[in-house]
């Protein structure tokens, strides 16, 4: 079932006790010592004060069938329209805005390289060692040219996309420690991963960082497992029963939104807690703005 709205966090300027009933504020015990005017909506925050790095990790294993096939979740017929391609546009039409460099960091998982014999777990869907393409213009051109040179395989792994990402947000904090930043992956998959504990380590892991995975299912699968990774509190545990330090991952499916405008129901569910995701995220590192807004529906304002 999707995930509960989060509360809206308001900036609270001296007003009336009735107006006040009306919001929910961030408990005193977490706010930042001093409020920044500069800070008064969410948006502004992003514009201003804290860039998102973006990541996609698309699935090609053979269960999505090859793109020329009827029925591949992956049909390449033009205009582009096939699942995976409406939840890239129409989430990271939302996202790239808030990104200074305007890049996406663009990987596949479940499928075989031109020239190799072996299944990655995490290959750049661009040419050589680089990742990371150019806008959404970009990310469409390697995603095309991915469906003609991947050779669908499996099994479906994620834990090493989700350390790819770790690892791009740590090489950032370490190199350029003073420019705020949130990283967002975004998974695209046709099924529940084939290595579930794995990747559940992994996101305890990310945990601690400033990061955000987002998770699509496509097609006809149930998605029982990653369902149950939703929700405002930590739940996921690691091998060792250690707990997520924060509530970081949300998962949609792609056929639970209905209607021509499928595409902006899912990117509105997949994101309404991603303003609590980075908010909570700042509190842990004693480094959060001043309260203010959530976006709610403004991210589509």
């Amino acid at each position: 079932a999707p995930a509960p709205k989060p509360e809206p966090v308001k900036q609270a300027p001296a007003e009336s006790k009735g107006a006040q009933d009306k919001k929910s504020q961030v408990p005193s015990s977490q706010k930042a010592p001093a409020p920044n005017p500069k800070n008064a909506s969410f948006l502004s925050f992003l514009n201003k004060d804290c860039e998102l790095r973006l990541s996609v990790a698309i699935d090609f294993t053979s269960s999505n069938k090859k793109h020329e096939e009827q029925g591949s979740l992956h049909h390449s017929a033009q205009p582009l329209n096939n699942p995976y391609w409406r939840t890239l546009s129409s989430v990271l039409n939302i996202l790239l805005p808030f990104s200074r460099e305007q890049t996406v960091e663009a990987m596949g998982f479940g499928g075989k390289k031109k020239g190799s014999k072996d299944v990655s777990q995490c290959f750049s869907l661009v040419e050589g060692d680089e990742f990371a393409v150019s806008g959404l213009e970009g990310l469409r051109k390697a995603y095309q040219d991915s469906l003609r040179d991947i050779q669908l395989s499996s099994p479906a792994h994620l834990n090493e996309v989700i350390v790819k990402a770790r690892m791009s947000m740590q090489n950032h904090l370490k190199q350029q420690p003073a420019r705020d930043a949130y990283q967002v992956l975004l998974i695209i998959t046709d099924g529940d991963p084939d290595d579930e504990q794995q990747t559940i380590n992994e996101l305890v892991k990310s945990s601690v960082l400033p990061i955000s995975v987002l998770v699509v299912g496509v097609g006809k699968a149930k998605f029982s497992k990653m369902r149950k990774w939703n929700g405002e509190e930590p739940q996921l545990a690691n091998d060792k029963g250690i707990k997520m330090k924060r509530a970081m991952v949300t998962f949609a499916s792609y056929d639970d939104c209905d209607g021509s405008s499928k595409g902006s129901k899912l990117a509105e569910h997949l994101l309404e807690n991603l303003p609590q995701h980075i908010l909570k995220s700042k509190m842990k590192n004693k480094d959060a703005p001043a309260p203010f807004e959530l976006p709610a529906s403004k991210w589509f304002a």
